[in-house]
């Protein structure tokens, strides 16, 4: 006996995201020999034509698991996996310049800094007043303070710390020999050899 037959379509709206559509048609066909006990009509669930030219097209998702042809992770989101590093890359980049030019006044206000402690140990090799050489101390103290902050913050690297520690060492054995040099001077000798030194810087 000749019936009249008909067709149902699971359609999808065309901007539908192929990878939601690939993931509904694998579920679909996954679960379809489950279905047959309950609903023997499933067994005759067909895959979309994926021509072309078909009367109804597939969608691009449907096609692309029918053909074997869908895109893993990487396929689909490669390109924005490599501009997302390149533009990591290029703010490391200027994070690491910005950082650098604000560390700038730090390296020269160091860089002052040890200057100004090469100028007192040689002051402290012609000082006569143990009082000038205990205010050098200090001030020595403060410029170590600073220098070891500016080297915690990377504003100066590890051989400039070197070098001023160097730096520091002679200014503070300038002063220890300065300092036993003086008390072992008598009074009166050291209160002349300061007079004799301000008349010559007059």
């Amino acid at each position: 006996m000749k019936t009249i037959s008909f067709s149902h379509h699971i359609v999808a709206r065309k901007g539908l995201s192929d990878s939601t559509v690939a993931a509904f048609t694998r579920q679909l066909f996954a679960i379809r020999q489950s279905l047959k006990n309950d609903f023997p009509l499933a067994a005759k669930i067909e895959t979309p034509d994926t021509d072309k030219d078909a009367t109804i097209p597939a969608h691009p998702g449907a096609a692309a698991f029918v053909d074997g042809e869908e895109k893993t992770f990487l396929d689909r989101y490669s390109d924005y996996i490599w501009w997302s590093l390149m533009a990591f890359s290029a703010m490391g980049s200027a994070g690491a310049w910005f950082a650098g030019y604000l560390k700038q006044d730090e390296r020269n206000t160091n860089t002052s800094q040890r200057d100004r402690l090469l100028e007192m140990l040689k002051g402290a090799r012609q000082s006569d007043s143990t009082e000038e050489l205990d205010q050098m101390q200090a001030e020595a103290d403060d410029i170590l303070r600073h220098t070891l902050d500016s080297f915690e913050h990377g504003a100066i690297e590890e051989g400039t710390l070197t070098a001023f520690n160097i730096a520091l060492e002679q200014f503070h054995n300038a002063v220890a020999d300065r300092k036993a040099l003086l008390l072992s001077m008598p009074q009166n000798l050291q209160r002349t050899a300061t007079q004799f030194r301000a008349a010559g810087t007059a």
